[in-house]
């Protein structure tokens, strides 16, 4: 991945932690199954 594709993919995930905090939870939960 590129530089501005990950900014764009960081902010797009920031945006979306703020707008719903269970969220969280699902992204860990992902991170979780993937390592």
């Amino acid at each position: 991945m590129d530089l501005k594709t990950r900014i764009y993919f960081l902010i797009l995930l920031f945006v979306m932690l703020l707008t719903n905090p269970k969220a969280l939870d699902l992204i860990a939960k992902l991170f979780g199954l993937v390592k």
